[in-house]
């Protein structure tokens, strides 16, 4: 079974996609129950009143790492991302 994936948009940084998450990755990150997700994407209301969540329709691109490693490079570099501002330069 692949691994189902969301995209996460913040309304305080005008709708800007932060990222594509799984379920578990979104509960570390943001706070939401795993659960939830897929409620909140299916619904399209926000979480906390800023993160809107949407199904990702691709597939994630897996070629030589195992899926734990994927993911944990997914989270670790979404962190690194949020904690930099949204990764933008020269802001």
């Amino acid at each position: 079974m692949a691994t189902k994936l969301y995209m996460v948009y913040d309304s305080e940084k005008k709708g800007e996609r932060i990222g594509s998450f799984t379920k578990e990755q979104a509960n570390q990150l943001f706070g939401i129950k795993s659960d939830q997700v897929s409620v909140y994407a299916s619904t399209g209301n926000k979480f906390k009143s800023r993160y809107t969540f949407a199904p990702e329709s691709r597939e994630p691109i897996r070629n030589t790492m195992s899926n734990s490693i994927c993911l944990d490079w997914d989270f670790t570099t979404a962190a690194l991302k949020t904690m930099a501002g949204g990764g933008k330069h020269g802001s």
